[in-house]
């Protein structure tokens, strides 16, 4: 059966227009600066300010009169695709909006049909500063689903004894998103509100400093941050050779003499396996392997710090909101269709607009 998409979107594009229509009559900027010239005229005295109050409530129950009036429109065409487009176009028994949603993202695709599309982009992750757990967010990938909004990726439950944690996902506009974020796994909103995907990374060990690469392989353990570290969770190591043994030396004092803590070393020689014992109480212990060929005291060390409650991630998405049917779509029935840059769509926002 050959779909009409033409048809269709003409159809779904009078009411898409007529939506807009009402809703750039909601607060249009001619309206806020009305509203501001209230505010700043009307709040000299009680009598004033309470024929404020008044104005304010009726310009605001005139705007849900109009959103109102967009809602119903909106309904107009759930009721198109499920009741025209559904048993008609497809000659479908399905009866879920959702999956008829689905369904017809499916078959435009098969069609080779897109709208035009939204040019979204997201910026780089940024931890907390208050962190405890020293994981990362990687990069974020948006679809079409995606807003102009900011995210919090913030850790509400964590696996005790264990690096893994899982994160609530906000979203500024979207609101708490449905699914949570587990640490080391992919996150991926697929074609639901939010729009993005990332990975937030499991805590893992790094390194800084070691130009010659003379130590790898560390394994930590018994470490607590400003305990046994430095207050920002840093080690500070020394790699030295004063005589037959090649000693690694552990510190939380950046000049290497003071906070001695873990101490380890090869006995006659330069390299192989290091045993760290804990020193002055420290209760840090572990091992590194150790390829010593000079002296060396700018390595650092951050051992993967597990993470806690609080800890958050936070990033932004934008959309630049070209693609007319794709941002009704996305807004109004929570799902994006498949779309091509403008000049390369089948399905034309002239029919909304």
């Amino acid at each position: 059966m050959t779909i009409d998409w033409e048809n269709i979107f003409k159809d779904i594009g009078c009411n898409v227009r007529q939506v807009n229509i009402l809703l750039d009559h909601v607060i249009p900027s001619e309206i806020v600066a009305e509203t501001e010239k209230k505010v700043a005229r009307f709040t000299d005295g009680e009598a004033r300010l309470a024929l404020l109050s008044e104005m304010l409530a009726q310009d605001e129950a005139n705007a849900e009169a109009v959103r109102k009036m967009a809602r119903g429109v909106v309904d107009i065409v759930k009721s198109y695709i499920t009741d025209s487009i559904g048993p008609v176009d497809f000659a479908s028994t399905r009866a879920a909006l959702d999956e008829l949603l689905a369904e017809m993202e499916s078959r435009m695709a098969a069609d080779s049909q897109a709208v035009d599309a939204n040019a979204v982009s997201a910026g780089a992750p940024v931890a907390g500063s208050g962190n405890y757990g020293t994981g990362t967010c990687g990069t974020v990938t948006p679809n079409q689903m995606a807003k102009t909004q900011n995210f919090r990726v913030e850790c509400y439950q964590r696996a005790a004894g264990q690096r893994g944690a899982t994160f609530h996902v906000y979203a500024s506009l979207d609101g708490l998103l449905d699914a949570s974020a587990e640490a080391g796994v992919l996150y991926d909103t697929g074609n639901n509100p939010g729009g993005v995907k990332f990975t937030v990374g499991l805590p893992v060990l790094s390194e800084a400093g070691d130009q010659a690469n003379q130590l790898s392989n560390w394994s930590l353990s018994g470490f607590q941050k400003g305990v046994n570290t430095a207050a920002d969770g840093k080690i500070y190591v020394k790699l030295a050779k004063p005589g037959a043994d090649t000693v690694v030396s552990l510190y939380t004092n950046p000049n290497r003499t003071d906070g001695l803590v873990a101490e380890g070393k090869i006995l006659g020689g330069t390299s192989g396996n290091v045993t760290l014992a804990a020193k002055n109480g420290s209760g840090l212990t572990g091992t590194v392997d150790a390829a010593y060929t000079t002296d060396d005291s700018d390595i650092e060390i951050v051992p993967p710090f597990e993470y806690r409650e609080g800890d958050v991630f936070t990033f932004s998405t934008a959309s630049d909101e070209a693609g007319t049917f794709q941002c009704f779509f996305r807004d109004n029935l929570e799902r994006s269709l498949p779309a091509n840059g403008a000049g390369s769509e089948t399905i034309l926002d002239s029919w909304a607009e």
